[in-house]
């Protein structure tokens, strides 16, 4: 750029000089002809006009040569700094880079790798550092430069005096200052600590894997089981309650009348107690058929749903006021949604008994953009202290001999909703209702 401007300067210069010498030469010697006739007094004067024209000339030039060497001085003043800037900019970078001349030997390093010096490459081929067959490798990738001009990536182990680094490689075509390829530059990055977590993070996930298989087969093991223990409560361990209510109806139709009251009252407790037993394990065998059953999601009326539930299983009390909002629309499995109506909307009905003027809701309200469905009764409800019992299988909080049930429906529903990546939780105060709402995810 320097030389640009040197020359630039140069032939401004000249033709500044060429122009004013031949203006001045040509007009002074017609206007002096035109009014001095003495030869010797125009001697003189052609003398004092060279003088001033070599004095208005070196002004000319002062003035050129002054603004043309504070812009050479500025960019010059540039050039050091933005080489400054790029020399810190290297020093600091975290790649090696290197310079080979066309037979590939090195005539330049920055940033030597693996705690090695300059020495240990300048004027050395890659055959003479490395081993055979990481020498063909680089020269490979080289040769495809030097032949097509065009810049080429590679990586891998390289070694040199038992340093060994995982190195990535980018090597581009150097060119000298009339524009002609002289060499390559190879632009190298240290990737070990990278490759050696990359290979930690490969080892892990195969680990990982392993470990998912055999938590997978045992997962698939404990299912066996738990199906081989449902067909033994299904079949073995009811047939015996079966038999306990059938012999206690057996005593009482055929031997009520050589019995007395306290043993018929007996006989009743032992048929209840044999029948609510059958109803937990059926409550157990439902609670495990949901955690199994496919989940099979599809758009569902939640509303028509829960109209179907109450007109077969809770239309036996005209002092129930239903307030079902209309068409609430959402994507979930139907079988399972059923059950948690059922669930929802038979305790409302089950804790409003007590109440002359009693109130069901089923809605949905929006928080934060995430609609949240609820079904709200103003029945006796519950101390919220209790709160975190409330979805535990056979946890009560009423009192079992004033509201029958098995304590399985609320944990039932909890895992339904667990399945459809929700959350379910209850809002409550003693006397004045209960109100539980429900999401479900994506």
């Amino acid at each position: 750029m320097i030389k640009k401007l040197v020359d630039n300067f140069a032939i401004r210069a000249t033709l500044v000089y060429v122009i004013a010498a031949g203006i001045w030469i040509t007009a002074s010697d017609w206007l002096l002809g035109l009014f001095i006739t003495d030869p010797h007094f125009m001697a003189q004067v052609a003398t004092l006009k060279g003088w001033f024209f070599v004095a208005v000339t070196a002004t000319i030039l002062y003035i050129q040569l002054h603004g043309e060497w504070k812009t050479i001085y500025r960019q010059q003043a540039e050039i050091r700094n933005n080489e400054q800037q790029l020399k810190l900019v290297i020093n600091n970078s975290p790649s090696s880079i290197f310079i080979q001349d066309l037979n590939q030997r090195y005539t330049a390093v920055i940033n030597p790798p693996m705690g090695l010096s300059e020495s240990d490459f300048l004027g050395f081929t890659d055959r003479e550092i490395f081993n055979a067959e990481q020498a063909d490798f680089l020269e490979s990738l080289k040769k495809d430069v030097l032949v097509t001009h065009c810049g080429v990536d590679g990586e891998g182990f390289l070694s040199v005096s038992g340093h060994q680094a995982y190195f990535d490689c980018n090597i581009e075509p150097h060119y000298d200052a009339s524009g002609e390829m002289d060499g390559l530059i190879v632009f190298a990055r240290d990737l070990t600590e990278h490759k050696k977590t990359e290979d930690d993070l490969y080892r892990l996930n195969l680990e990982l894997e392993e470990r998912v298989e055999l938590r997978t087969s045992e997962l698939q093991d404990a299912i066996r089981e738990l199906e081989s223990f449902s067909y033994s409560v299904s079949h073995d361990l009811r047939a015996p309650l079966r038999t306990i209510d059938g012999m206690g109806k057996i005593l009482v139709e055929d031997y009520a009348a050589q019995l007395d009251e306290q043993a018929l009252d007996y006989i009743q407790r032992m048929q209840n107690a044999s029948r609510h037993m059958n109803q937990l394990i059926e409550a157990l065998l439902q609670l495990s058929k949901v955690t199994r059953s496919e989940l099979r999601r599809v758009e569902i009326n939640l509303s028509r749903i829960a109209l179907e539930v109450i007109n077969e299983l809770f239309s036996s009390r005209d002092s129930v006021t239903w307030k079902i909002k209309a068409d609430i629309m959402l994507f979930a499995d139907p079988t399972l949604m059923r059950v948690v109506l059922v669930n929802l909307l038979g305790n409302a009905y089950k804790f409003t008994g007590k109440c002359e003027k009693a109130e069901i809701e089923l809605g949905v309200i929006d928080r934060n953009g995430v609609p949240v469905y609820f079904v709200r009764d103003n029945g006796v409800g519950f101390d919220m202290e209790f709160a975190g019992k409330l979805f535990a299988p056979f946890q009560r909080l009423n009192n079992s001999n004033d509201f029958e049930g098995t304590g399985i429906g609320l944990a039932l529903v909890q895992r339904i909703i667990n399945r459809h990546s929700g959350r379910i939780w209850a809002e409550a105060l003693m006397g004045q209702g209960a109100a539980f709402y429900f999401t479900l995810g994506e």
